[in-house]
């Protein structure tokens, strides 16, 4: 049975064992732990201190079968370390970071980010962790239809889509999700369930994020 994962990011003050309990304590079996600048464990200090978090948070009987990244490719200096770290710690699953579209030449950004992504996710395998694609509204990959030819290239065991169902709703109301979701689903490796509805401000329509059941 896969685990049921907490994203640490709302528990972000509390120390490891701190936030074991809590996961535990509402109901939760494994920790999505964020690895990154600001986050759980720090990159600079991946090697030291993710076993550490990892026996803290396994001593409640919880899994940590992913960890979220800020990484974007392998010139990062924390890629290295940080999926060494992972996959020798038995993590099976890695979020990276974020690409950003700059808008003044799709086409080429695109090719970019293929590039980045394709050496990342080789240097993954290399360390046995499975990198895992989110579809987050406004970045790379947001729409989805612009990753897919690019993870359609690479090894299925090893990089595949971190589907979240909420984007996808932002990115493609109506069908367009459906369409995608269809495309995708063979190559899926973890699930993000969040709910949202639509706001209007001062600044225009955005997303607001309710309560599961409650939104779109």
């Amino acid at each position: 049975t896969p685990a049921v994962c907490l994203f640490s990011k709302p528990l972000q003050s509390m120390p490891w064992g701190r936030l074991a309990q809590a996961v535990n304590q509402i109901g939760f079996t494994g920790v999505d732990l964020t690895v990154r600048p600001g986050g759980h464990v720090l990159p600079e200090r991946v090697t030291e201190d993710l076993p550490k978090a990892l026996e803290a948070i396994r001593k409640e009987r919880l899994d940590v079968p992913m960890i979220t990244t800020e990484l974007l490719s392998v010139r990062d200096p924390a890629a290295e370390t940080t999926l060494a770290a992972a996959g020798h710690s038995g993590i099976q699953y890695c979020k990276p970071g974020y690409y950003k579209y700059k808008f003044v030449d799709v086409r080429a950004e695109l090719q970019e980010v293929a590039a980045d992504f394709l050496g990342l996710a080789k240097l993954a395998q290399s360390k046995a962790v499975r990198m895992g694609f989110h579809n987050h509204t406004g970045y790379v990959g947001g729409p989805m239809w612009d990753i897919a030819d690019i993870l359609a290239g690479l090894d299925p065991k090893w990089a595949g889509y971190y589907f979240d169902p909420g984007h996808a709703v932002a990115e493609g109301g109506g069908a367009g999700w459906k369409v995608i979701l269809n495309r995708i689903s063979p190559r899926i490796f973890m699930t993000s369930i969040k709910d949202f509805v639509w706001e209007r401000g001062n600044q225009g329509w955005r997303e607001h994020w309710v309560p599961l059941g409650e939104g779109m």
